[in-house]
């Protein structure tokens, strides 16, 4: 914990926090929001909200947001279990804790491999090193080597045995909540200390846009029966989850946070709330989040002020970014983000250690390298100590001109004190720094001082009583939490055995095509309608050109199909080879998704009628307990534009309703996606289940998701492991060639 001596930064004006409050406000009233938890809807209906009957949102009245935020605390004490690293979360203070979620690392052999319990352990042990983590924090990275239903009591040991400092807990639903709550009862001296002060701060996501989900409902007034402290962080994307422009998107994060603090609130008055920020905004080039961009710092030093406005404590992330490695991109875009948390007033900082790719991987070298910059930011901080007049002016005296203040006992007594000395920075001569120290780099120094804490770290003692009550408690609970699927291990922990009959399911493999080019390629025949000019509409995005040329053609006499080989998907493939080059933007792929579309809605009355098969058969839909949809939309689209017939099952899908689309529409293929990593348990499941029920010989699986891995494709059996959007498209192809291959008789 340290202060800041600077008055916090505001990148909005006075007038500019009047506008956002009431324009989330404007939002509260008139759009509303979901919350998929029936006790959370009685306590806002109870306080004063109201619910429209038919579309189920809850409309929250400005009053009530007031008297909503009188009740919260401003600041509050957050304790450790060794009272001297306790801090106050609130006011003038920066608390900060290290990366949280990820499900990958980069390790210190430079592979970046799915996280396990080891993982997990070293980075708490780690926490627990670094005088400048105040939080030990909480999910440090998921580990994937334990079973899903019950990974958050060893997750939750590793925090209190590893270090002594405040520690996160877990929020994956009601269950692990409890159970957090139980297992910081037992450490603190019973429910009524927990009830007292705060000691687990749980982490609570909403589902942007404008969606509270059931489990983090659930965790969340869990957390807040025990007033325990909560971090309420909309998600909004802007571009994707949320309006592109900012100012909108920060009027659709503040009112995301607003309705959380109002149900806080009004669940348990006066339980410590932090107005939180995950949010950022969506890279239009790659279609993935970019939390070390300019525009994001803006996103989050605006959330900090409106969160300052209410008088609540704030949280940002810390020192983010999107690079692949510990390289010149992370150390730009961490310190970027870094300083402008600090400076825009952030009291609690998340991921301030360690993150790196977009929140999914954390690498152990960037840990060490992130405690370095935090060094440099509370320093700066600090400001400029004004020293005694008179002891400068004798000591200026005394020198005088072109002296040499080197050689002086006033230097002496300050030189340990008066600057920073950094553990990694070399500032020392070129020729040193190559010669003397073998031109070391800090990626090798921190790797090699990564190696030497995790050799040399003792964690701090545990009451051996209140040890064995924990160990017991654990044990129990694991008795009563059996897994419900559980993935089957074959050799090393981190390394993946591919089955026997692996040559029907092992991922296809790429073969080389021929170069397209990035214009309409030209046609040697000759129609009544330029083929050429309808594909170029589809690449430049003019559907109303599209649409023209579509029904010129046919008027023409043109079949639908040479229309639609020659024109709509001649120019859809052009634009999926310069999506996957990087040379468009992601909205200029759904602009060229719109102009097929207008020529489609011509042509597939035509081809129905006709008896045409579509090019293939996809069901797509994000499994069971996963509310998250942006790249499976993508996919979709860009699977239409390839030709393909897509029944797109949304979000939260069952296994009942995969079995009950694949019965209708009789799919090629089967496509399943996932951003959290206790959902991806559910495709196995579903993979168990097609096989169990002999469809697998007919049907190919593809499976997508920020978390995965061709490593988890394999291992869970899929067909095929889509990396984006477009190579989802070309893995579907590929499918397709080998399902066909397959059918057709020798």
């Amino acid at each position: 914990m340290f202060s800041r001596v600077f008055g916090p930064f505001n990148v909005l004006t006075e007038s500019q926090v009047e506008f956002i409050h009431r324009y989330s406000i404007r939002i509260l009233e008139e759009i509303g929001l979901i919350f998929r938890d029936p006790r959370a809807v009685e306590i806002l209906l109870r306080a004063g909200a109201r619910q429209d009957p038919i579309n189920q949102r809850i409309y929250i009245s400005e009053e009530l947001v007031r008297s909503s935020l009188e009740r919260a605390p401003g600041e509050f004490i957050f304790h450790g279990r060794n009272p001297e690293k306790s801090v106050v979360v609130g006011g003038g203070q920066t608390v900060t804790a290290p990366g949280y979620g990820s499900p990958f690392v980069l390790d210190l052999e430079g592979n970046r491999r799915t996280a396990n319990y080891e993982d997990f352990e070293n980075f708490s042990k780690l926490a627990g090193w670094a005088d400048g983590i105040d939080c030990t924090g909480g999910t440090l990275v998921e580990p994937q080597d334990l079973p899903v239903e019950n990974r958050h009591l060893d997750m939750v040991w590793s925090l209190i045995r590893n270090s002594d400092k405040p520690t996160m807990g877990s929020v994956v639903g009601e269950v692990a909540a409890r159970d957090t709550m139980k297992m910081m009862s037992i450490l603190f001296g019973g429910d009524d200390v927990l009830r007292q002060k705060p000691v687990v701060l749980g982490l609570i996501n909403v589902n942007s846009p404008l969606v509270y989900d059931g489990r983090m409902l659930e965790a969340m007034l869990t957390y807040v029966e025990f007033r325990q402290p909560i971090i309420i962080a909309p998600f909004v994307i802007a571009g994707a989850s949320g309006p592109i422009t900012l100012s909108d998107a920060l009027a659709q994060h503040n009112a995301e946070a607003l309705a959380g603090v109002v149900l806080a609130q009004n669940a348990n008055p006066g339980a410590p709330v932090i107005y939180g920020c995950a949010s950022a905004i969506l890279d239009m080039r790659f279609g993935s989040p970019a939390i070390g961009s300019p525009e994001s710092a803006l996103f989050v030093s605006g959330t900090l002020q409106m969160g300052r406005h209410y008088g609540l404590p704030v949280r940002a992330g810390g020192t983010l970014s999107d690079a692949k490695d510990l390289d010149v991109q992370s150390g730009y875009e961490k310190m970027l983000v870094g300083m402008a948390s600090v400076m825009s007033g952030a009291n609690f900082i998340l991921h301030m250690a360690g993150i790196i790719d977009s929140y999914l991987t954390m690498s152990y070298e960037s840990f060490l390298v992130d405690v370095e910059i935090l060094r440099f930011i509370q320093r700066f901080m600090s400001g400029i100590r004004l020293e005694d007049m008179d002891t400068g002016m004798k000591l200026l005296s005394e020198v005088g001109p072109a002296g040499n203040f080197l050689d002086n006992e006033h230097t002496f007594s300050h030189y340990q004190t008066a600057f920073l000395s950094p553990m990694f920075a070399e500032r020392n001569a070129y020729e040193t720094w190559q010669q003397d120290r073998g031109a070391i780099s800090i990626k090798e120094k921190a790797r090699e001082e990564v190696k030497k804490v995790l050799a040399n770290y003792v964690p701090p003692p545990l009451d051996p009583v209140v040890e064995r009550e924990l160990l017991a408690f654990i044990a129990r609970r694991k008795q009563e939490i059996q897994p419900e699927y559980v993935l089957e291990r074959k050799g090393e922990a981190n390394s993946v055995t591919v089955p026997a009959d692996s040559a029907a399911r092992a991922e296809p493999q790429e073969q080389a095509e021929p170069e397209i080019p990035a214009q309409a390629p030209p046609s040697a025949e000759v129609y009544p309608v330029d083929m050429q000019a309808l594909a170029q509409s589809v690449i430049d995005g003019d559907a109303p050109i599209a649409d023209r040329l579509t029904r010129e053609g046919l008027k023409a006499g043109m079949t639908p199909e040479i229309i639609l080989e020659k024109g709509l998907i001649a120019g859809m493939t052009v634009v999926g080879v310069l999506f996957k080059n990087n040379e468009i933007f992601v909205p200029e792929v759904l602009m060229s998704a719109r102009a097929m579309k207008a020529g489609m809605a011509h042509l597939q009355p035509l081809l129905e009628a006709k008896g045409v098969e579509p090019l293939g058969k996809y069901v797509i839909g994000t499994v069971k307990g996963d509310l998250h949809d942006i790249g499976k939309n993508l996919v979709a689209m860009m699977l239409r534009g390839a030709g393909f017939e897509v029944m797109d099952l949304g979000v939260d899908t069952s296994l009942e309703k995969f079995l009950a689309a694949i019965e209708k529409l009789q799919p090629q293929i089967v496509g399943m996606s996932a951003l959290l990593t206790t959902t991806m348990g559910q495709m196995a499941r579903n993979i168990e289940a097609f096989d169990k029920m002999n469809l697998r010989p007919s049907l190919k699986v593809m499976v997508g998701g920020a978390p995965l891995s061709q490593e988890f494709a394999t291992k869970i059996s899929a067909d095929a492991y889509g990396k984006d959007a477009a190579d989802a498209v070309g893995k579907a192809q590929m499918l397709l060639r080998l399902v066909r291959k397959k059918a057709t008789p020798r």
